[in-house]
């Protein structure tokens, strides 16, 4: 089964637009948004509209949170929090519902999503994901939020269970 990850769109419908594209390629069984669909871009019902239709399962992130009214806000700079203040004012009642009911983290047959932290995902905290260990029996854990320059370039395998992060780029196989 090919699934695909996408993770913090940041309400950019462009490029959203083109990694679709991209993924169609692909033709994944499955895909799966780790969050933050919306934040800092132009296009948040647009993406809300696209990631709805396209994806299996999509998990909050903490931009989804702010704008859609949860305290994540009070935590922001100043430039996250006008983006969430300016999202949340033109978010749609439908998809400010729909932010507010997105589950913080999905366990698969063998793998764990989250958009940040497995331990305590609502903390919102960057962490090394070459430290995690699987909890809950996860074989494969699947992050959103990272920053790029803390990927591993490969998978790696801390107390036995395979730590998996998208490399740059899209990859098939």
């Amino acid at each position: 089964m090919t699934t695909v990850f996408l993770s913090d769109i940041h309400a950019n419908l462009e490029a959203l637009q083109a990694v679709l594209a991209a993924v169609d390629g692909f033709a994944p069984d499955r895909i799966i948004c780790l969050g933050d669909v919306v934040g800092y871009g132009a296009s948040p019902n647009e993406c809300l509209e696209l990631v709805r239709s396209r994806c299996k399962t999509v998990l909050l992130g903490n931009h989804d949170a702010a704008a859609s009214g949860g305290p994540e806000i009070a935590r922001f700079n100043i430039h996250a929090r006008v983006a969430a203040e300016w999202t949340s004012r033109v978010l749609t009642r439908e998809h400010r519902e729909f932010l507010q009911r997105l589950p913080l983290t999905h366990d698969g047959a063998g793998f764990l999503c989250v958009h940040a932290s497995p331990a305590t995902p609502r903390d919102w905290v960057f962490m090394d994901i070459s430290r995690v260990f699987s909890p809950g029996g996860a074989t494969v854990i699947s992050q959103g939020r990272e920053p790029l320059e803390s990927w591993p370039r490969k998978p790696i395998s801390p107390g036995g269970a395979t730590v998996g992060v998208a490399p740059p780029g899209l990859r098939s196989g």
